[in-house]
């Protein structure tokens, strides 16, 4: 059998960008426009690594459609020679017996449309579909045809072929035809999807990607019997099959493929003031190394200047330093482009769970990759700078990870700051460039304990890191802490003050009050009981007789609380998860004018109520 060999998507990396609907609705237009010619498949020479994996040399060949190229010639010079090829063109069939009936004598061809020529049951081991599945679906999509069409195709291919037989399906897999394929072929087939990037028949580059998926049937498919379910995808190629949990793994993986490549096109012109954020993902690896981003990429054009330095340029953000607001804004992001002098920058973070050793391989593995994100117009032999704060990646260590049930996945970082400084800090990962609480640390040669239950030891070394009570990482709690002066003789009469703190986050404010005034008695109020969990194990928080925590809705404790003067300080620190309102701290209804009377009345006739208030939408400010 004669070896060729194919031109595969291989890739270490590979670009996806979260799904939105403005996005899908972009890509399925491209699909009406790019999907008019076979061409755009690729033809033999892209596809043979694939075909020649799943077609063995004696196999009975079924192709669906696309008679008029070469791709069954092709086949059959390979060593293919049990060919049939199935087309509703009466023009087309004749025209293909014409051409091969002296070359391939062995090849034929049959009319039918959707499979509805009159062949045997199970007298097929393989069929292959080079975009006829996806004509069927813009048949639908123009009335031409139903939904049941595709349904009766699905079910010729299930018939024609044999147990153990292979439908090869090459498809772009809008969210209708992929939605189709899941659903039918998820009961009792093995289900396996590679990615192509093949270049198409005349040398042009394609728009959108393109997927073959190979569904083999079992005695067992088109049963409701789930025990037989394997999943699989594969992103480079032929090679690196991976196994996925679910089919809804499948669909998020593919869209948000398709979602980069459409992404990748409004990318082709520089767009003043244009963010764009898309994450670069292992391609083969563990479950948790493929689901989590390796690199995340913000696209950057300058705002109404040209770049004194040149047109485009990479950074790399230090490990750590993610979420300071020069790299985590919009504002901070354009302010660092304008510095940098160049009319596109990509910002790179890294991602949490990966291994990088140094900024040299980094820079390697990135050099091929980013120039996908180059402008259109730049000369793809210009060298690309790639620019940093000095050489070091800074250094991050994920201690431990876990999920709450309010607040989703979280991780427990330690991080390096300035000036030799380490920090640890809680981030909720559905918001990962925000730090949701940090504390410093400091070392000391103790032994620290292990953590009990099922958290992670804590690490153990000659100089063991502790948190430092005495700072206060967040500027907000040091205005908070300045507030106290306002409670009159709170420091001089040393008499017992009793406090009240609505959010713990990792404790360190309440700490501080603790540690520094010890005429305070301290109750702190938290909705999450993992956030209290998590202060203890990580940050060093500590309950006893001048410090507790009240695991309850902070809303609901201060209503219950009967109208007396029983706090001498009152501090509201705590988020809010209704992202639709332009107020991040607190929620909305902890600044009701009926509630806030309430917190009024718990106040003694000195006390202070102090609230963090963190707001974007002016006009919940009033007046």
């Amino acid at each position: 059998m004669q070896s060729v060999s194919g031109v595969f998507y291989r890739m270490a990396l590979i670009f996806r960008c979260p799904v939105n609907s403005e996005l899908k609705q972009r890509h399925d237009r491209l699909f009406c426009e790019y999907s008019e010619s076979t061409s755009c498949y690729g033809g033999y020479k892209e596809l043979c690594g694939f075909l020649q994996k799943y077609c063995k040399a004696n196999d009975r060949i079924l192709t669906a459609g696309c008679t008029t190229d070469s791709v069954n010639d092709d086949l059959y010079d390979a060593g293919f020679h049990s060919v049939v090829g199935v087309d509703s063109s009466e023009s087309n069939i004749c025209s293909s017996r014409e051409r091969n009936k002296e070359k391939r004598p062995e090849m034929h061809f049959v009319v039918g449309h959707g499979l509805k020529a009159d062949f045997d049951a199970e007298s097929f081991n393989v069929l292959i579909d080079r975009g006829e599945l996806d004509m069927l679906h813009k048949d639908c999509l123009s009335c031409e045809r139903t939904e049941s069409n595709i349904t009766e195709y699905f079910e010729a291919i299930k018939r024609v072929l044999k147990v153990g037989g292979r439908y090869i399906c090459f498809s772009f897999a809008t969210e209708d035809i992929l939605d189709k394929l899941l659903s039918y072929f998820s009961s009792g087939w093995f289900f396996r999807v590679h990615l192509l990037k093949p270049e198409t028949s005349d040398g042009k580059s394609v728009i959108l990607p393109l997927f073959c998926f190979v569904l083999t049937k079992t005695k067992f498919s088109g049963s409701s019997s789930q025990s037989l379910q394997i999943i699989e995808i594969c992103l480079g190629g032929t090679e690196n099959i991976q196994r996925v949990n679910s089919f809804s793994d499948i669909k998020i993986t593919l869209q948000e493929i398709q979602q980069y490549f459409v992404t990748k096109k409004s990318l082709e012109k520089l767009c003043p003031g244009q963010h764009v954020t898309v994450d670069l993902y292992l391609a083969s690896g563990n479950q948790k190394q493929r689901s989590d981003p390796r690199y995340s990429m913000t696209t950057v054009d300058l705002q109404g200047a040209s770049g004194k330095n040149g047109k485009f340029a990479i950074f790399i953000v230090p490990q750590g330093r993610e979420t300071e607001w020069l790299f985590s804004s919009s504002e901070g992001q354009m302010e660092l482009t304008s510095n940098a002098g160049f009319e596109r920058v990509v910002i790179v973070t890294l991602g949490r769970g990966h291994i990088f050793s140094d900024m040299d391989s980094i820079k390697k593995e990135l050099s091929t990759k980013v120039m996908e994100l180059a402008p259109r117009k730049r000369s793809h032999n210009a060298q690309v700078p790639f620019l940093s704060i000095g050489e070091d990646l800074g250094n991050r260590v994920v201690l431990h990870e876990g999920n709450s049930a309010l607040s989703g996945d979280y991780v427990v970082e330690d991080v390096d700051g300035d000036g030799g400084q380490k920090f640890r800090r809680l981030i909720f990962l559905n918001n990962k460039n925000v730090v949701q609480s940090e504390a410093r640390l400091i070392t000391d040669n103790a032994n620290l304990k292990k953590s009990k239950g099922k958290q992670k030891k804590k690490p153990v070394n000659s100089s063991n890191p502790r948190v430092d009570h005495g700072y206060l990482a967040c500027q907000h709690h040091r205005v908070i802490i300045t507030g106290l002066a306002w409670i009159e003789d709170f420091v001089t009469t040393g008499e017992t003050k009793k406090g009240l703190i609505v959010g713990l986050g990792g404790g360190g404010l309440a700490m501080f009050l603790y540690q520094y005034f010890k005429q305070l008695s301290i109750e702190v109020v938290e909705l999450d009981p993992s956030i209290s969990e998590i202060a203890k194990s990580w940050f060093d928080f500590k309950e006893d007789e001048r410090m507790k925590v009240i695991i309850e809705d902070g809303l609901k404790y201060i209503q219950s609380k009967e109208s007396e003067p029983s706090y001498d300080v009152i501090i509201f620190d705590v988020d809010s998860k209704d992202t639709s309102v332009g107020m991040s701290c607190p929620p909305q209804a902890f600044v009701d004018r009926t509630f806030l009377t309430q917190v009024h009345s718990l106040l003694s006739p000195s006390g202070v109520f102090i609230l963090n208030l963190v707001c974007r939408n002016t006009t919940l400010g009033g007046p």
